[in-house]
């Protein structure tokens, strides 16, 4: 029988050498190892309980030796791994620590998840860095809330709470729990909540949101607003819906009073100018949408943006605030068409659009398809892109087709109503 030796122990050894060269590719390879057995993972897990020097010139996405040692193991979780972690938990750094948790969830037994809540527990105001732990399943979520809620009132936690906070308002939008379910808690959500605001509200001035894409630090308190103007939705005491009801006056960031709004929409009358205040934001206009047709609420929604266009120029604002496209909203927007497609759900149309960004030159995107048969609607088929082409370099239509093609295959093809682009997402097809 043959045994495969253990990368993982031989890596570490080669870590350990004198040659600074030699524990630089030692880490890098241990980065990069490839489908580690459970033995190798062991190893590593069990080396991650002493922190060692990593080179400063190592290419790598962790710093922190413990860290990566931990994301070897998470490569191949085994339930023998929960009590090591268990052990050395105290001796990790606060990212390691973060990993560790995210392998207890990986591990995915009772025994790993009530050890992630009591480490959670116990650690967390003593240093966990901010992690997302992404749970996948109501058994997960039930293993930690409400327990866990208790950590959103100390402010030892750090950014953590408002992680935990995220993920308790996805297992209630998963509908694992009810409102009204946790209410017991309420008032260390309302606790996090007050910290969350008082860093926001000094920048509810018309000077202060015209810079929040250059303020780093604001961008950060403003999900954190989001989420737990969220979450009071489902924990709504009297303390709760009063705070909500603030809110939409001590607001003027759409986007906060956007989780406003669809926290109290089931509760309590809002002010349809506040409504129209954040349907008017292109930035928040897409979500209001979504949540009040899920309220069976769209009777709220200001008829004037119930157009598709104004919809689409919502979802292309999306996804030029993304961190790897704009990571803002452009300075201007402007609707330049609807073009027709047919897909292979049916016949749809996608809206052109162009903008600016400071002095540079206009550029064109695309937001859809949307099918005709939904229309007005939110929903489309994965086609919201931009290449960023300058708007005068090409047609309208040639923008259009561009754009397409990136996406996938295009051809044209003829129609009782005439000549239009048949579109599929089908980039190894061969264009007709």
């Amino acid at each position: 029988m043959l045994f495969r030796k253990n990368r993982v122990a031989q890596l570490l050894k080669q870590a350990r050498s004198a040659d600074s060269e030699q524990r630089k590719s030692a880490w890098e390879e241990l980065w990069r190892l490839e489908n580690p057995s459970a033995a190798e993972a062991r190893t590593a897990l069990e080396a991650a309980r002493e922190s060692y020097t990593v080179p400063g010139d190592a290419i790598l996405p962790y710093e922190d030796s413990q860290e990566l040692l931990i994301h070897v193991a998470l490569e191949a979780p085994d339930p023998s791994f929960a009590p090591i972690v268990a052990r050395d938990f105290e001796r990790y750094s606060p990212k390691a620590r973060a990993a560790a948790c995210r392998l207890l969830l990986a591990i995915n037994i009772g025994e790993s998840l009530n050890l992630l809540r009591e480490l959670l527990l116990q650690y967390a105001p003593a240093g966990i860095a901010n992690t997302s732990l992404d749970l996948k399943t109501q058994r997960q979520a039930e293993h930690l809330f409400p327990d866990v809620l208790v950590l959103l009132s100390d402010p030892r936690v750090g950014m953590l709470r408002f992680s935990l906070a995220q993920e308790c308002l996805e297992a209630f939008r998963n509908g694992w729990f009810s409102a009204r379910q946790f209410d017991d808690y309420a008032s260390h959500v309302l606790t996090a909540y007050r910290e969350v605001e008082a860093h926001l509200l000094p920048h509810q001035n018309p000077e202060a949101l015209r810079t929040i894409w250059d303020n780093e630090k604001y961008l950060r308190w403003r999900w954190a607003g989001g989420v737990m103007l969220d979450l009071m939705g489902y924990f709504p005491t009297p303390e709760v819906l009063e705070a909500l009801q603030q809110a939409l006056q001590k607001y003027t960031d759409p986007y906060l009073l956007l989780y406003a709004v669809v926290s109290l929409v089931c509760y309590a009358e809002v002010d349809p100018q506040v409504i129209y205040t954040v349907a008017a934001c292109a930035e928040a206009r897409e979500q209001l949408y979504e949540w009040l047709e899920t309220y069976d609420r769209l009777d709220l929604f200001p008829a004037e943006f119930r157009e598709q266009r104004w919809l689409a120029e919502s979802q292309m604002v999306s996804w030029l605030i993304f961190p790897t496209e704009l990571g803002r909203p452009p300075d201007e927007i402007e609707w330049m068409g609807a073009y027709p497609v047919l897909t292979e759900e049916g016949e749809a149309e996608v809206h052109l659009f162009r903008f600016p960004m400071d002095d540079e030159p206009w550029e064109a995107g695309i937001a859809g398809p949307y099918l005709l048969s939904e229309i007005p609607t939110t929903r489309h088929l994965g086609g919201t892109f931009s290449q960023f082409y300058k708007w005068d370099e090409y047609t309208p239509e040639e923008h259009v087709e561009r754009i397409l093609r990136l996406l996938g295959t295009v051809r044209r093809v003829q129609t009782p109503a005439g000549e239009r682009i048949f579109w599929r997402f089908r980039a190894d097809e061969e264009e007709a």
